[in-house]
């Protein structure tokens, strides 16, 4: 099966080009790496692709093997307390997990070969990368690097992947030695990565947009380029606006990561430079014998991402207790905080400049909030998406059929004890009881709807309140829970009359539903109007063909006359 050794996978989407996708994803692999997790990168981005570069593999081939092609490797998994043969730097000794990756610049003949492909032909590529590549055993990670915007890449991968991983399943879960696997690979979600300006967030928007209406979940997003590493004192400064993409994240009700500032030493480290704990570097030589992911764990952007990494993992149930500790290890010893904590906690520095790495002395009790707040934002999207989904929708509305029929029933038993209440041998206190009863079904359905009101405003926030129908809907709930709690006799039966408007929602979900359709038929309509212009340049080309096969048979007539 494809991505049969793979447990999950996580896409890396932006809207706008050159925010930093490729090397925000080569910066996630080396910290999940780094945090004992087995890592595989493929590189989607056609006819732009920059993984091999940034991982320094750039001359390497990948294997045609028995079944299908082997990604290339970048370093190997190594076991904690293994030396290598460079330790004078901190992590010579400290566990990692492997590292592949697959590009399609491996297949092309040199880094200037342009690419030029129309939709279909990527569309089958991209499935060969999915059908084809045997990535090793036990592989925890696959990150997916694609190309801008929302294109025929995104929509093949996304097809092919809730096909083999669907979002919200468990993980496969490796058994024995890694050569089996229990169950299908399951899609995290994806990692979106912006800058602070506005030009780059009107296109992230639309990203958003498109993991919603496409059920990708969103992990959170990375602002990059945030602002600029001094290489010598180690402060940041703003070159461009600042906290564009956190606005962003806050509007959009989706999980903010960080920021990620420019820091030369990643290009150093990129370039082959080794580089130590201070970002000086060392002789400013070329270390091209040590590995990458040891010239990067000098790189002060490790400990950002080491924070993203940490995130992506609370995303995933992860059956192996080794990689849990592995990862608490890992944090305790490496992750620090991030520029914007650093400014939070320093305001006399937050004009322009904050510095990149600081002590916290309450780091413990900094990520227990950290954890606890990315939790409750998990339940967050969680019911956001259930509430905006058709099984949402469906819920409620078989809630409110509920409550409508039961209204009902407690209607017509009343007129049925008061027209035979003095005939005799009627058992009035039966069907009184029957009537109690149906009332108090009638505050179940009223307490119901208080929680689905309660859920929705601790979802989608105040902005819940924008559409005067939920307005119109709050007001009814609370007051039909209050009178069918409080009120008895002539009241109660006006608490009963409102709880019959809620009638109105059932319209307000047939219009969602009516919505729905007509985005559908629009979308329709698009690829039938697509199809007919293309049927008509084919036609053009056709009669193009025709005119000059008809030239050249009267030139040859000509000629043989």
């Amino acid at each position: 099966m494809p991505l049969d050794n793979v447990s999950n996978i996580v896409l890396v989407l932006s809207g706008k080009g050159g925010v930093g996708k490729s090397s925000v994803t080569v910066q996630l692999a080396l910290a999940l790496s780094a945090a004992g997790q087995n890592v595989g990168i493929l590189d989607i981005d056609l006819t732009g692709p920059s993984i091999p570069r940034l991982l320094g593999i750039e001359s390497r081939k990948v294997t045609q093997a028995p079944g299908g092609w082997l990604p290339v490797e970048v370093h190997k998994a190594r076991r904690e307390g293994v030396n290598s043969a460079h330790t004078d730097t901190p992590s010579a000794t400290a566990a990692r997990g492997s590292l592949h990756a697959l590009s399609l610049a491996f297949l092309l003949p040199s880094r200037e070969s342009a690419v030029i492909w129309r939709g279909p032909k990527k569309t089958a590529m991209i499935r060969q990368f999915v059908s084809d590549i045997r990535w090793p055993p036990g592989t925890d990670y696959l990150l997916i690097d694609t190309p801008p915007g929302t294109s025929d890449e995104h929509i093949a991968i996304v097809e092919e992947l809730h096909k083999l991983a669907p979002p919200g399943q468990e993980p496969a879960i490796a058994t024995g030695d890694n050569t089996n696997l229990n169950r299908q690979p399951r899609l995290v979600g994806a990692v979106v990565v912006t800058t602070p300006q506005a030009i780059s967030t009107a296109d992230v928007r639309k990203e958003l947009n498109f993991c919603q209406k496409t059920s990708v979940p969103v992990i959170g997003v990375i602002e990059n380029m945030s602002g600029y590493v001094c290489p010598c004192c180690g402060e940041v400064s703003s070159l461009f606006s600042k906290g564009g993409g956190r606005i962003m994240s806050q509007e959009m009700h989706v999980n903010f990561l960080g920021e990620v500032p420019i820091d030369t030493t990643f290009v150093d480290v990129v370039e082959g430079k080794a580089t130590d704990q201070q970002d000086v570097l060392v002789g400013g030589a070329v270390h091209e014998e040590q590995e990458l992911f040891e010239r990067y764990q000098g790189c002060n952007l490790s400990k950002i991402f080491a924070g993203f990494a940490s995130t992506i993992q609370e995303n995933v149930i992860d059956p192996n207790p080794q990689h849990r500790n592995i990862l608490a290890n890992f944090l305790q010893s490496h992750l620090t905080m991030s520029p914007a904590d650093l400014e939070a906690s320093n305001p006399s520095a937050a004009t322009h400049e904050t510095p990149l790495l600081a002590n916290t002395r309450d780091s413990h009790a900094a990520k227990a909030a950290q954890g606890n707040a990315s939790s409750v934002e998990r339940v967050r999207r969680w019911l956001r998406t259930f509430l905006d989904s058709k099984y949402g929708h469906y819920s409620v509305f078989l809630l409110v059929s509920l409550d409508i029929t039961s209204i009902f029933a407690e209607f017509l038993i009343t007129l049925h004890i008061c027209e035979h209440k003095r005939d005799k041998g009627f058992n009035e206190e039966g069907w009184e009881q029957v009537e109690q009863s149906l009332g108090d079904i009638g505050l179940a359905f009223s307490s119901l709807f208080v929680a689905e009101l309660l859920a929705s405003v601790f979802a989608f926030g105040l902005s819940y309140f924008k559409s005067p129908f939920h307005v119109f809907d709050a007001i009814v709930i609370v007051l039909a829970f209050i009178i069918d709690l409080l009120l008895k006799g002539p009241l109660q039966e006006a608490g009963s009359l409102v709880v019959v408007l809620r009638l109105w929602r059932v319209f307000k979900i047939v219009e969602e539903f009516s919505t729905n359709a007509n985005d559908k038929m629009e979308d329709l309509y698009e690829e039938i109007n697509h199809l007919k212009r293309e049927n008509e340049k084919v036609r053009s080309e056709s009669d193009n063909a025709k005119e000059e096969i008809g030239e050249l048979k009267r030139r040859l007539q000509s000629v043989s006359t």
